[in-house]
Order: C-alpha cells, then sequence, then structure tokens
C-alpha cells in the first residue's frame, strides 16, 4: 500500500534492488517451494489441502487476484496499483489461498507487464501481512531471504513486522542489521515490527552519519512508536507500548538534535506521530548542551508538542 511511495523515493537515493524476471513460473509466484524448509512444504501442503476441504469456494474468489491486478494496473492514476484492499476483504479464510499462490501453486506470469506482476505478488503478501497470522511467517521469511526485488522484499518485510512473533521480530532485526541492498527494506519495513527488540534495534541504527540510512530509520522509528497505533486493540495486546515509544522517543530526539533542515523536520515530525509522555523531559534534558540554533528549534518544537492534535 505505501510500498510503491516508498520505493520511488528510495530508487531516487539509488538504493533500491529491482530484479523482474521476464519469464512466467510454475511455482509459487512469491518463493519456490522447494526453498521452504521440507517440514515447513509438509505443513503448508497439509494446511492447504485441508482449508479448501473447508472451502473451496475462497480459493476460487483468490484465484481471481491475476484478474484484479490486471484491471488495477490498467486503471491506476500514479505510478503503482494495489489489489491489497479486496483481497483482505475476503477475510482470514484467504490465508491458505493466498500462501499456495504465493509458494506452492501460483498462475503463471504470461504476458503480464512487471507493474502488473509486481502488483500481483506485492498485493497477496501485504493481505498476508494484515491477517497477522503465524502460520504464515515461513512463506514470508522465504520470500524476504530469497527475492531481489525492493517493493516484494519490503512487502514481505513489513508482513513479518505485522505478524510479530518472536522470531519474526529477531529476523527482522538480524536482516536490518546486516549487509546487502536488501538492508534498506527491512530497515524501511521494520517499524511496522511494533516490538521493543525492534526500537532498540532501530535506535542502534538511527547513530550513524549517513544522512540516507538516518532517514529511512526516523520514519521507521515514528512507525514503531506510533501513538495512534497502540491505542489499537490488535497491536496493544503485546503490552510494549509504554517502552517502545520511550524508546523511539529518545532516539528521535537524538536524531533531532545531531540533524538540521529536512532531516531535523522529519525527526520533529516523528516525535509529535510517537507522542511519547517522556518528550517535555527529553526537551528539556537536551536544552542543557544546546547551541543557539538548536535552542531555537527545541523552543519550537515544545511549542508543537503542547499544541499536538495527537493529545
Amino acid at each position: 500500500m505505501r510500498t510503491s511511495k516508498l520505493w520511488f523515493s528510495l530508487a531516487a537515493a539509488g538504493l533500491v534492488m529491482v530484479s523482474l524476471a521476464g519469464t512466467a513460473r510454475a511455482d509459487g509466484i512469491g518463493v519456490e517451494s522447494r526453498h521452504l524448509k521440507a517440514p515447513e512444504r509438509t505443513a503448508l501442503k497439509a494446511q492447504v489441502s485441508k482449508a479448501r476441504h473447508q472451502n473451496a469456494a475462497i480459493f476460487a474468489k483468490v484465484a481471481e487476484a491475476p484478474k484484479l491486478a490486471i484491471e488495477a494496473d490498467q486503471m491506476k492514476r500514479g505510478r503503482a496499483a494495489s489489489i491489497t484492499l479486496p483481497l483482505r476483504a475476503l477475510g482470514n479464510d484467504a490465508l491458505f489461498p493466498m500462501l499456495e499462490m504465493l509458494a506452492l501453486d501460483g498462475p503463471t506470469r504470461g504476458t503480464m507487464p512487471d507493474s502488473t506482476w509486481t502488483t500481483l505478488r506485492v498485493g497477496l503478501i501485504e493481505a498476508v501481512g494484515l491477517i497477522r497470522d503465524p502460520r504464515a511467517t515461513a512463506v514470508l521469511s522465504a520470500i524476504v531471504e530469497r527475492e531481489t526485488q525492493f517493493e516484494v522484499v519490503y512487502a514481505a518485510a513489513e508482513a513479518l513486522g505485522r505478524i510479530g512473533d518472536d522470531a519474526s521480530a529477531k529476523k527482522l532485526v538480524r536482516w536490518a542489521r546486516g549487509n546487502g541492498p536488501k538492508r534498506v527494506a527491512v530497515m524501511a519495513a521494520l517499524g511496522e515490527c511494533r516490538r521493543t527488540v525492534a526500537a532498540t534495534a532501530l535506535a542502534k541504527l538511527a547513530n550513524t552519519s549517513d544522512e540516507t540510512q538516518l532517514l529511512i530509520v526516523i520514519k521507521s522509528l515514528g512507525t514503531v512508536g506510533n501513538a495512534w497505533a497502540w491505542q489499537t486493540a490488535e497491536i496493544s495486546k503485546s503490552g510494549e507500548g509504554a517502552p517502545v515509544r520511550a524508546i523511539a522517543a529518545q532516539a528521535l530526539m537524538a536524531a533531532f538534535m545531531k540533524s538540521a533542515g529536512y532531516t531535523r523536520a522529519k525527526a520533529e515530525r516523528a516525535l509529535l506521530v510517537v507522542d511519547d509522555p517522556s518528550t517535555p523531559a527529553l526537551i528539556a534534558a537536551a536544552r542543557k548542551n544546546a547551541n543557539a540554533d538548536q535552542t531555537r528549534a527545541l523552543d519550537a518544537l515544545a511549542t508543537r508538542v503542547a499544541q499536538n492534535p495527537a493529545r
């Protein structure tokens, strides 16, 4: 959903890896089934078979996804289309039909252009992530590990973050700290993993002199600590809202103090989104060693925090 916008902004910075095969695939369209571990592949096949026996109609509905992607791509007004919402509207029963398409038996690409193929793959992955079912983690992890297209890696990492179980959170942190072009996509998606371990990793990643990386991490810190998101039942049930928001606020204040211009403005915006109760105290502490420019910026920030509509 947000994937296309992020992809184009990072592409402009030269940070996006792109690899779009031009041939049809006779396997899953997200990852080949042989790339799943044998027990995972066996379990998925059994789950798909059981789901089909219980509700064959939902498989027929998910089978319309390629048609949805073609229509959405043809009718798009911007640079990219999305079929995430209509797929998610099919309900939780669509999980295994979508996982089957992603990892076991997907449609052939045929003459689909790159944009349509990406719309289909990303839409399926995002819809799976919105279901937040841990049974999807094996497929999503395999996609992150094997895929080379930024949009697809980002969507799969974001989906794992939404599921947010311990194993997925640890994997995302490991990938974000690693090397290689895939790291950028995972860093950008890590904010959706609203866990203390993810917030802590993002705080460490914010300790960088690379402004491009810092901007990516600032955005993710704003997402991981988003005050509105932490009010939803699905996210707040982890009980980690207070520490996550506090960690995010502290890291964002550090980014605010060491930056200027556009980057400082982004850090300020993220601080307002997080709206952690510790923010006024962080501003007061930062004033003690601030120069004149930083003091003016802190004064303006304090005013905006006091007037923050989020409160």
